[in-house]
C-alpha cells in the first residue's frame, strides 16, 4: 500500500516522497508521456537488492531510498504540453503505480 497513488506538480519542477507499507519492492519502469511517450526498463547498472538505488534520466530522478521510501524528482517542463510520469513498482506478483501530472510551462 502506498501512501499517495498520484501527484501534481508545478511547471518549474517539484518532488514528492512517498512511503511503503510493504518491503521487497523495486521500481520496474517508468513512463513519460510528454510531446514523446518514452518508456524506461531494464535499467542497466543498478543493483536493485541494494536496497537504495537511484534511475535518473533527462527530465527526473526516482529513488528506491530504504524499504518504504520511494522518491520522486522531475525537472522543469520546458513544453506547451502537460508532462506525465508512470513510475511502476513490483514487489513479486503485487504491481502499483504512481503518477506525476506536472502543468505546463
Amino acid at each position: 500500500m502506498l501512501s499517495k497513488k498520484s501527484a501534481e506538480f508545478n511547471a518549474i519542477g517539484d518532488s514528492i516522497t512517498i512511503m511503503t507499507k510493504g518491503i521487497g519492492w523495486m521500481i520496474s519502469n517508468v513512463t513519460v508521456i510528454s510531446v514523446d511517450t518514452l518508456f524506461f526498463y531494464n535499467f542497466n547498472g543498478i543493483n536493485f537488492l541494494s536496497g537504495n538505488y537511484v534511475i535518473k534520466q533527462n527530465c527526473f530522478d526516482v529513488e528506491h531510498r530504504d524499504s518504504h521510501t520511494l522518491f520522486i524528482k522531475v525537472d522543469a517542463n520546458p513544453y506547451s504540453v502537460k508532462r506525465i510520469i508512470d513510475v511502476g513498482l513490483q514487489s513479486g506478483d503485487f504491481g502499483a503505480e504512481v503518477t506525476v501530472t506536472q502543468k505546463t510551462k
